[in-house]
């Protein structure tokens, strides 16, 4: 109910009476409206008030939306018939799950750009890529057993929607390929048919990467000490794979049990058990192995692990992530610059998981989720780190098309 309307030129001033409010609400309305009130306010569209939650600093045409976000709760935003689309830049730490006819996104960049004609948004902040906050959640069912049938996993890489999962073992010296029905759930992992056999090219294979697309495949063994680089023309299905380069280690790693590229392609990193550290090395062409050059950097990580069996890094390449059979640990490591391990150090952080797996082999951390191949328990072990009080804003910017 309006209690009164003041009129300054195009705007209007409401005095609202309108529950759930006990107070009279002062309110700014154009071609919107802004109700002056820290918690929840109101917006005008085409005449009908909508609740809101949270804090609008500005709603004007086209102009940029604030929304500050200190929880994760939905925050209906836009509700309308206009052939219109957004545009959401993220100011500060944090991720925004986006939810609109168009689909559902994770946002944690800025300058994202997607057409919908609704709009809802939730606010969270990153996980912290603490291992020493790492939760268990939950195990796979045995690999060893049918129709896996591999007894001795040791790397797997895992899709960014976390539907496509591959896994590399020495059993059958074969990389298999899995689904999550729930996405990032490993307990719901079932086997395809797909599957790629690699021992004409290293009779002990000990490590895979995927890129993003799924159409490059990186694999590297200790019987050869050889990545090697394989192309998919069809992206993910490993039976249309082919080899494309080979980059002999040989000199360098007798004992390479890991092989990351970065999320650009532009640097191949692996780890190994003979000197204990990680290596890099630039690609000339992003993602081609036949075009890498000379070795930038290593970094030392004896200190604390001896016989390191898995490294992965965290999606923005600020951490590093090391685990090995001598300490039945996981290590953390900052970089300074992203994705350059000249710039390493040890965190001080670690994990201690010898009361779950005592044969650690590879470790693949994305998100907010971390993986861990177990060769004792021929088990995939889920953590989830834990994330910090969602405290950020993001701008939200509506388009015409």
């Amino acid at each position: 109910m309006i209690l009164n309307t003041l009129s300054l030129g195009d705007i209007d001033i409401y005095l609202l009476d309108v529950d759930p409010f006990s107070d009279p609400i002062l309110a700014i309305s154009g071609s919107a409206a802004i109700v002056l009130t820290s918690g929840e306010f109101w917006i005008n569209q085409n005449g009908v008030w909508q609740l809101f939650q949270n804090k609008l600093e500005s709603r004007n045409g086209n102009l940029p939306h604030y929304l500050s976000f200190t929880s994760e709760t939905p925050i209906p935003y836009y509700s309308g018939t206009e052939s219109i689309g957004f545009k959401i830049d993220i100011i500060g730490d944090g991720e925004i799950i986006a939810t609109s006819d168009s689909g559902v996104k994770t946002i944690s960049k800025s300058g994202v750009i997607f057409p919908a004609t609704s709009l809802s948004l939730s606010g969270r902040s990153p996980a912290n890529g603490k291992v020493d906050s790492l939760v268990y959640v939950r195990s796979s069912a045995s690999i060893a057993a049918a129709p896996w049938s591999e007894s001795n996993i040791r790397e797997l890489w895992m899709s960014a929607d976390g539907v496509h999962v591959y896994l590399l073992g020495t059993t059958r010296d074969r990389v298999l390929h899995g689904t999550l029905s729930t996405p990032f759930d490993i307990s719901t992992l079932s086997k395809s048919t797909d599957e790629l056999l690699v021992s004409s090219y290293d009779t002990s294979p000990s490590a895979i990467f995927l890129s993003p697309d799924r159409t490059n495949l990186y694999i590297c063994g200790t019987s050869s000490d050889t990545i090697r680089h394989f192309s998919m023309s069809t992206p993910g299905l490993l039976t249309t794979a082919t080899l494309l380069s080979s980059f002999s280690i040989t000199g360098v790693e007798s004992t390479p049990n890991s092989v990351v590229v970065s999320n650009d392609g532009t640097s191949i990193y692996f780890i190994g058990a003979t000197n204990d550290r990680i290596f890099q090395y630039p690609l000339i062409t992003p993602w081609q192995l036949s075009t890498i050059g000379t070795q930038i950097a290593q970094l030392v990580v004896s200190t604390q692990e001896n016989s390191p069996t898995g490294v992965s890094f965290n999606e923005t390449g600020t951490k590093v992530y090391v685990i090995g059979i001598q300490r039945d640990t996981i290590f953390e490591y900052t970089l300074g610059a992203p994705w350059s391990i000249a710039t390493g150090s040890f965190s001080g952080r670690s994990l201690l998981i010898s009361g779950r797996e005592i044969d650690p082999q590879g470790v693949f951390a994305i998100g907010e989720h971390l993986y861990i191949c177990g060769h004792s328990s021929d088990l995939i072990h889920q953590y989830s780190f834990t994330r910090e009080t969602p405290n950020f804003e993001a701008t939200v910017q509506e388009i015409i098309f």
